[in-house]
């Protein structure tokens, strides 16, 4: 078995680099290995998921993603995890109004996504405070999971001023994926609204 193929196998079992390093391996060889292993992990055209929200809501708007055929990554509770962002071809982060234990390694995968230039879609929850200088240059959506009418507005006026740019299809999905997250009270109040629209 050559070196390469026992590290990536040592990947699979849940090693970390540091450990696989410990138990001897180069370590220029084991992050070169990683790099590479990572890369074909995460595939082509990644969504990396950073979060600070409840997580029936989360798995919700995340499998809702994976219904509509992208390959997600969620953001996991440790700092190994922004390795993946560098990787990934765009974050979405999704913050509510009570921080949670998450929201500092949060802000850190926005600043590592800021680093890498990755483009950043926000969903933010009205009430939450976020630091202004993590989401310059980003497509930020507020929500709120009390007045879906309000919610709706914010998203139609981002689609009026986006609606031309490369992320479109994107930002379609994730506005997809975050109103069936919400559930059955947000398609019930498109409905009526799209109803009251015909009238």
């Amino acid at each position: 078995m050559s070196i390469t193929t026992a590290i990536e196998q040592l990947f699979e079992m849940g090693y970390k680099p540091s450990d696989i390093v410990k138990m001897g391996y180069a370590k220029s060889t084991v992050y070169t290995i990683y790099k590479r292993w990572l890369k074909k992990r995460v595939g082509e055209n990644a969504i990396y998921i950073a979060y600070d929200i409840d997580y029936s809501i989360l798995d919700r708007f995340v499998h809702q993603l994976r219904l509509l055929g992208y390959n997600v990554i969620v953001g996991d509770s440790h700092l190994d995890t922004l390795e993946l962002i560098d990787l990934s071809t765009i974050v979405v982060a999704i913050i509510g109004r009570i921080s949670g234990y998450r929201r500092q390694l949060l802000y850190d995968e926005l600043r590592e996504a800021n680093s890498h230039q990755k483009p950043i879609i926000a969903l933010i929850e009205e009430g939450a405070s976020v630091p202004t200088d993590i989401l310059k240059n980003s497509i930020v959506i507020y929500f709120s999971r009390d007045d879906i009418p309000k919610t709706l507005n914010n998203i139609v006026r981002i689609f009026k001023n986006k609606s031309q740019e490369p992320l479109a299809p994107i930002l379609t999905a994730i506005v997809i994926g975050m109103l069936t997250a919400f559930g059955i009270v947000a398609i019930m109040e498109i409905l009526r609204l799209l109803l009251e629209s015909r009238k």
